[in-house]
């Protein structure tokens, strides 16, 4: 694969990422859930949107793997202002 081409790919992702991270904010913030949000990668490039989900007021973290961020997420149980209902706002790229 072409370099270009290889990094549009990994950008599209990174906004795809981004955008879910959002409409999943909104749906705890419009629920009054609190929320810990991980990211799961290497790609130093999500800080700047994990530094922005900190400031309104949400715990986020980037991880190097699934591990990392398991250790970080068991603590939302205990913190949450309401119960989770098991759904989260459909995200998916389409076909």
């Amino acid at each position: 694969m072409h370099a270009d081409a290889h990094k549009l790919l990994w950008d599209a992702l990174d906004f795809h990422v981004a955008f879910c991270m959002g409409r999943l904010l909104e749906a705890h913030r419009s629920n009054g859930i609190a929320a810990r949000f991980g990211v799961i990668s290497r790609d130093g490039g999500f800080e700047p949107l994990l530094r922005h989900v900190r400031s309104l007021g949400y715990a986020a973290k980037q991880a190097g793997s699934i591990r990392e961020v398991l250790d970080f997420a068991p603590r939302i149980a205990r913190q949450s202002a309401s119960p989770w209902n098991g759904t989260f706002p459909p995200c998916s790229v389409a076909k």
